[in-house]
């Protein structure tokens, strides 16, 4: 018999910091201060994204009480509208919603280790190795997994403490 293996409210909620804050903070920021030529207005816009991003978590929580289980907008949609909406969104986000922020973030990675390591590996290359090695390691080491996510969420929440700081 397997093991069952379950998670903390806190990797929980970490899981959903992580999922909410994702690489474009890190990627995008310089564009947007370019464009708005003022750090005040793109902190602003962090806070507004802060805000939209709870008011959306507040939606959920009250479809979670009308409609109660789990699926998230799959659940939501087959349960309140219609079943076939909710399978054409739960394809849409396992492609867009999931899949596509995850190759955004392999191939930053794969550009910003090109760029700190003076090296010119090909970026889909070096960012394959990367998704690769991750699911090996998801795949053999799941509860070490964990305390590395919540690191790598810590690490994240101090990288932008330190970029609201300069």
């Amino acid at each position: 018999m397997q093991k069952k293996l379950s998670v903390s409210l806190r990797t929980a909620t970490l899981l959903i910091v992580a999922n909410s804050i994702g690489t474009g903070i890190f990627t995008t920021t310089g564009f947007a201060l370019a464009d708005l030529k003022n750090p005040w207005l793109v902190f602003a816009v962090w806070v507004f994204g802060a805000i939209y991003s709870f008011m959306g978590v507040l939606c959920y929580e009250e479809l979670h009480r009308l409609f109660p289980g789990s699926g998230g907008e799959y659940h939501f949609l087959s349960r309140g509208i219609y079943r076939g909406l909710g399978t054409i969104v739960g394809w849409v986000t396992l492609i867009a919603g999931f899949s596509a922020p995850i190759a955004t973030s392999a191939m930053a990675f794969a550009l910003y280790t090109n760029r700190f390591t003076g090296l010119s590996w090909p970026p889909l290359w070096l960012a394959t190795a990367l998704l690769s090695g991750i699911f090996i390691f998801h795949h053999f080491f799941f509860a070490s997994n964990i305390k590395i996510h919540d690191g790598f969420v810590w690490g994240k929440l101090a990288g932008i403490a330190i970029l609201i700081l300069f």
